[in-house]
């Protein structure tokens, strides 16, 4: 029977020694956000949206690209979608990606959206589900 939370579900799954190890020697973080940069050429990428924009209609942008991307790393790297209760790391069933989002016209009320199983998703799909 899976486990619930409020907002995710989750299985319980084996921990390697290193692992537990890991668990035992680290500290509970003051913040659990994490920052970091990378600078990506998105040439090709604007021109595949530009195409994909006349050929459907609908306004894809590189966020929705992005969110799509994210949501394949981590299918390919699934461990990277786990939590840790307990001493114990629980791998989620669902790839979700959370996105924020302008909810006025002028871009200055931002609210979020879950986009839920993104991995199944494609790219228009995600673009429909954030419309």
């Amino acid at each position: 029977m899976p486990l619930l939370t409020r907002n995710v579900q989750y299985s319980g799954s084996r921990t390697s020694a290193r692992r537990k190890l890991a668990i035992g020697t680290w500290y509970e973080p003051g913040d659990p956000s994490m920052y970091g940069v990378v600078d990506v050429e998105v040439d090709r990428a604007l021109q595949y949206l530009e195409e994909v924009r006349k050929k459907t209609g609908k306004h894809i942008t590189l966020t929705h690209m992005v969110g799509k991307a994210i949501a394949e790393a981590i299918r390919r790297n699934p461990d990277c979608n786990s939590i840790l209760r307990w001493g114990k790391i629980y791998r989620r069933k669902t790839i979700d990606v959370f996105y924020l989002v302008a909810v006025d016209k002028d871009g200055k009320d931002l609210s979020g959206t879950l986009v839920r199983d993104a991995d199944q998703k494609t790219l228009l799909q995600i673009a429909e589900h954030l419309e």
